[in-house]
């Protein structure tokens, strides 16, 4: 009885047991589930950003909070008539980033007024207007024309809008830009006939036409030409410095593999290829001049290697158009190149980068005009500029002295509470306490930066020429270089850095100016070794390590977004392309990436994807596609950042986004005044772009 007694308790102990919960190894079971198996966040329910919200907010406050990188060179300088004397227009902060601003400096008196800063607005602007932010330094090839009473500017704004801009001489102001309507051009260079009557050459933005403008800035009056197919090898060449207008004619050098002479009649409508030329090489030393009457073309030099190939041919502006080789020709005109084989009253300025040309009806003033060596304007250590400069038939001297400062490029958040930013173009390197104030300055006349990142107690930048690494310690403030990367031979090594699972840094990148190289490179820190993996004509453009740098995740622009794999363990490169998506622009967040790119359904989204197995987590559509376009990749590339908790941050059309990577809610924050690089340090969101380390002011 008693032991019956004692197994009827058991059992009902048991049974309480189990209405309770279970027993202890059960539970022990139930908690190694869920170590293993997670609760899985709530599937999210994106929602699509509608135009109004993403270009129409408004401005986010900033506040500049450390100091501005005063290294600089100016090339970019326009000579304005001031009665029996001269200004200059100087366009400073005109780099890659930055709204900059645009100063008239008096050569006479020396005194400097700021003509306009920021963006350029139509005056009593309504929501249904354009905001220009315009990119004060013209592109390649972009000139400059002087007139009586204006200066025309074809160029450029940051949302690669194709526009002209005129400078108004008697209120020292610009007036609202004239708009080229044909979305599909871009320019690359433009020049004036001998009437002043402007010509642009372009092309589609898909690189299989040329189109061609004619402006009247007298009229205001614009004609587009049609659209001339083009073929090329997909190493398509632009002679941006080649471009002559000539009676009615607009004659340009173009060319991939194989180069054109092409010329378009704005009277009759033609198109004609004059010559073209199969190889390989450079083309650089072809030039194409003005005789003194501007009645015809003059070529000069070689193309693609082959020594006088085209020296001394001329073009004759018929309607038809003739192009006359040299042992076609008799008589003097075999011997018709002059010095300065340019209209009496029209005057050169600049080089090959800049040609600015003046109008005959401008006069020259009492002190005549004044002529300045342009490569001997550099700053020197503390960024002062020298101008110096003489008037044309004197021989005094004149000295000016000037001190602009240049856009921080790049900018990233380290250790020891310091802000790291770099200015474009060669220029200064500053570490930024934003708490003491305390800095530290650094020269890099060698060093084009493109990309860098903080990692451990370092900050690693590459840049141009040719893959450069620079490694910086932040306790001790020393650095050292590693040398060019022949192994990845490209100019542009902006897609990224990050640090791989065996320590080495990784950095990424494609051709440039050469036309050959890119992919992937590394540097070993503890032997200052480098060495890479050439990807050819993939062109990456953004990179991320996913898995605490086991792989390396890169965007390509080719085939529409190739992605890439690198596995860092085994040294093996998959390409891969994800049906349906141009990638873009990626952050990485531990094993997945979120990015900003193209859906062939959707069109721009914003997604999160995992790399590995290409599955799509959640996307939502955004009315601005990213810009691809190579020449601004130098600065879109750093358009996203991760907080390393929750969200992702995202620069889209000049408005700022916070995008949660869980659950894809966005915040819209507003538009930023320099829509570039931002990083996030100790919880503020600072941005590049403006002159000094600016702090946005959220709410």
């Amino acid at each position: 009885m008693k032991a019956f007694t004692q197994i009827f308790i058991l059992t009902f102990i048991m049974i309480l047991l189990s209405a309770c919960g279970g027993s202890s190894n059960s539970s022990t079971q139930q908690n190694a589930t869920d170590q293993s198996s997670p609760t899985p966040t709530p599937t999210p329910t994106p929602k699509d950003i509608a135009e109004e919200e993403l270009i129409f907010p408004k401005a986010i406050p900033t506040e500049v909070i450390g100091p501005a990188p005063s290294a600089t060179k100016h090339r970019h300088i326009t000579y304005i008539p001031n009665g029996d004397s001269w200004n200059i227009l100087i366009p400073y902060s005109q780099d890659y980033v930055g709204s900059g601003a645009i100063v008239s400096f008096n050569l006479d008196n020396k005194q400097a007024s700021t003509v306009t800063a920021g963006y350029i607005r139509p005056e009593n602007r309504t929501q249904d207007d354009p905001v220009y932010d315009i990119n004060y330094s013209p592109r390649l090839g972009t000139k400059r024309f002087i007139y009586t009473d204006k200066v025309v500017m074809p160029l450029q704004t940051k949302d690669q809008n194709e526009i002209i801009l005129t400078y108004d001489i008697a209120s020292n102001s610009f007036n609202t830009p004239f708009e080229i309507p044909e979305a599909d051009f871009m320019m690359l260079t433009s020049d004036a006939n001998k009437d002043g009557i402007i010509r642009a050459s372009g092309r589609t933005k898909d690189e299989k036409h040329l189109l061609f403008y004619q402006y009247n800035p007298f009229t205001q009056e614009l004609t587009m030409s049609s659209k001339f197919p083009i073929e090329h090898d997909g190493l398509s060449e632009y002679s941006f410095n080649m471009t002559r207008a000539v009676g009615d004619w607009l004659i340009a050098g173009w060319g991939g593999y194989p180069w054109r002479l092409v010329g378009y009649n704005f009277k009759t409508g033609l198109w004609k290829t004059f010559l073209e030329v199969p190889g390989k090489g450079s083309y650089k030393t072809f030039q194409m001049y003005k005789q003194k009457d501007q009645s015809i073309l003059i070529f000069s030099e070689e193309v693609f290697d082959q020594p006088d190939s085209m020296k001394y041919w001329q073009f004759i502006p018929t309607d038809d158009g003739d192009l006359i080789p040299t042992n076609l020709r008799e008589g003097d005109q075999a011997a018709n190149l002059d010095e300065h084989p340019l209209q009496e009253k029209y005057y050169f300025f600049g080089s090959i980068i800049n040609t600015l040309y003046i109008h005959p009806d401008v006069k020259e003033g009492a002190n005549a005009l004044p002529l300045l060596d342009e490569n001997s304007i550099y700053p020197d250590h503390d960024g002062k500029i020298r101008y110096q400069y003489n008037y044309k038939g004197k021989d005094e001297t004149v000295i000016a002295n000037m001190q602009p400062f240049k856009a921080t490029y790049r900018i990233v958040g380290t250790t020891g509470n310091y802000l790291y930013g770099a200015a474009a173009q060669y220029g200064d390197h500053i570490f930024y306490n934003p708490t003491s104030g305390e800095t530290h300055t650094f020269s890099a006349r060698h060093l084009s930066v493109y990309s860098m990142n903080s990692i451990d107690n370092k900050v690693y930048i590459a840049g141009y020429p040719n893959f450069v690494i620079r490694e910086y310690d932040i306790p001790t403030m020393t650095y050292k270089d590693s040398g060019s990367n022949q192994d990845v031979k490209t100019h542009w090594p902006l897609a990224g850095i990050e640090k791989g699972i065996d320590n080495k840094i990784y950095y990424a990148g494609q051709y440039y100016r050469t036309r050959d190289g890119g992919g992937i490179a590394w540097y070993e820190p503890e032997n200052n070794f480098v060495s890479g993996l050439p990807i050819d004509k993939y062109k990456p453009i953004s990179m991320v390590s996913i898995l605490d740098g086991r792989f390396m995740v890169m965007t390509c622009l080719e085939d529409g977004g190739k992605l890439a794999i690198f596995d860092v363990e085994k040294s093996e490169l998959t390409m891969n392309s994800v049906p349906g998506l141009n990638p873009g622009y990626i952050v990485g967040i531990g094993n997945h990436i979120i990015g900003y790119g193209i859906s062939t359904e959707a069109g721009p989204i914003i997604y999160r994807m995992n790399p590995l197995t290409h599955e799509i987590i959640w996307q939502f559509k955004i009315p601005r596609a990213p810009n691809f376009t190579s020449s601004l990749l130098r600065t879109k590339h750093y358009i996203m950042t991760y907080d390393n908790q929750d969200s992702v941050y995202i620069s889209a059309s000049s408005t700022l986004l916070k995008v949660n990577v869980n659950t894809a809610v966005t915040t819209i924050f507003g538009r930023v005044s320099a829509p570039w690089n931002i990083t996030i340090h100790n919880g503020e969101i600072y941005q590049a772009g403006e002159e000094g380390f600016t702090r946005l002011v959220l709410p």
